[in-house]
């Protein structure tokens, strides 16, 4: 079972981290640190990053037009994959350092990987990361569903759909509002009201921005 477009939609529609804007990568870009401390290191680490998430979510836009050939955004996902892991060192990068735009790329690139190995050491930093509110908790909790569902298992906070706009079965669901509060998301039936409006629109023929 792997989510897919619609689960990658409700990284827009019910968190912050899927907008990032920036200037495009330059592919002159000058070559930076190991690890970065100063301003001007971190602040060309951001901008990278913040150009990587960019290409990533115009990539996924054409992914959505018919005959749309997946092998290409997927070898595309692991040539940006390849990027961002050297710009960071392998290191996930909080918010005190890299500011909003750019942990919201790499939640992206993440997000994205096939690599089950690095999404599971990812998910020890974004945890570590979180426990010092330098990760947002969103996010988190979005990553954390995505990976359940991936293994075939309920999701904790309810923030994965299928490709028919349904979310995946939800663990002790009575509860989940209270999950979800905790890690700063809106009710479950404030989402599934949005699902439905957005498979109402695609149902009719008029699209997401309709």
């Amino acid at each position: 079972m792997k989510p897919r477009a619609a689960s990658l939609l409700l990284i827009a529609i019910g968190l912050g981290v899927g907008t990032v804007t920036a200037a495009n990568l330059s592919n002159g870009s000058s070559e930076v640190a190991a690890h970065p401390t100063d301003k001007r290191s971190l602040a060309q680490v951001a901008k990278q990053l913040i150009a990587l998430g960019e290409e990533d979510q115009r990539d996924r836009t054409k992914a959505m037009t018919p005959g749309f050939d997946d092998a290409v955004l997927a070898e595309a996902d692991r040539r940006r994959e390849a990027a961002w892991l050297e710009i960071t060192s392998g290191r996930l990068l909080g918010l005190s350092e890299v500011g909003e735009a750019a942990v919201s790329a790499q939640f992206l690139l993440l997000q994205h990987s096939g690599d089950r190995t690095l999404q599971a050491d990812m998910a020890r930093q974004m945890q570590e990361l979180v426990n010092k509110g330098d990760f947002p908790k969103d996010a988190f909790a979005t990553f954390v569903d995505r990976q359940l569902v991936y293994d075939g298992k309920p999701q904790r906070f309810g923030t994965q759909a299928n490709e028919s706009f349904e979310l995946y079965p939800i663990e002790d669901e009575s509860n989940v509002d209270k999950r979800r509060e905790s890690m700063g998301l809106p009710p479950i039936a404030q989402l599934r009201k949005k699902l439905q409006q957005i498979k109402n629109a695609v149902a009719s023929g008029k699209g997401l921005g309709e």
